[in-house]
């Protein structure tokens, strides 16, 4: 999902930040976004939540949608790692590390909404986007390694394996609530595998 991997909320001027309020709000939009969906979880409920003025919210963040993916991405349990030497390893720890950040009634529901208001918001598009990065970056890493290697052809872009992951992991998981993070990983893996190895 979601979600630079680092913090993707731009830094206005103005007071620096105080760590333990920042952690409290991003907490708390994590909550709300789980027991209320991202649709219903407002700044408004956010400040009454956390006791902070909409003026503070707004100063460090420029809305709602900017909230939601720092607090995404500071929720995440396992960021991706590149697994050097090993293709297979990595690829398997990829798609793992994807669909953990993505699939979930909460992750799953506010990944939904930011995708539909970042088609209206060009600052949110972009915030949306940077917070790929770091996902990005592991991808190329992992084949890069394999195309140097011939593991696997040279035509196969790192882009596209982006957009796979990302809307697979999305579609199966909105389409079918019921299926586990794990059979979600292993229906994507077994299809990069067939399509990697297909002439």
């Amino acid at each position: 999902m979601g979600t630079g991997e680092t913090s993707s909320a731009p830094r206005k001027w103005g007071r620096p930040r105080d760590t333990l309020l920042h952690t409290e709000i991003l907490d708390a939009t994590a909550e709300l976004v789980e027991e209320l969906g991202y649709e219903k979880t407002t700044t408004e409920k956010v400040a009454s939540r956390t006791g902070v003025s909409r003026a503070t919210l707004h100063r460090w963040w420029d809305g709602k949608g900017q909230l939601v993916i720092e607090s995404l991405m500071e929720k995440r349990k396992h960021p991706p790692v590149a697994i050097p030497d090993d293709f297979d390893a990595g690829l398997e720890e990829l798609i793992r590390s994807m669909v953990d950040s993505i699939v979930g009634s909460h992750n799953l529901d506010a990944l939904l909404g930011l995708e539909y208001d970042s088609r209206y918001d060009a600052k949110l598009e972009k915030t949306l986007r940077s917070s790929r990065v770091e996902t990005t970056n592991v991808i190329e890493s992992v084949f890069r390694q394999a195309k140097d290697s011939a593991r696997i052809s040279k035509d196969f872009e790192e882009d596209t394996v982006y957009h796979l992951l990302y809307g697979g992991a999305m579609m199966i998981g909105n389409h079918s609530r019921s299926t586990s993070k794990k059979e979600i990983s292993e229906q994507l893996l077994t299809f990069f595998r067939l399509a990697l190895t297909s002439k």
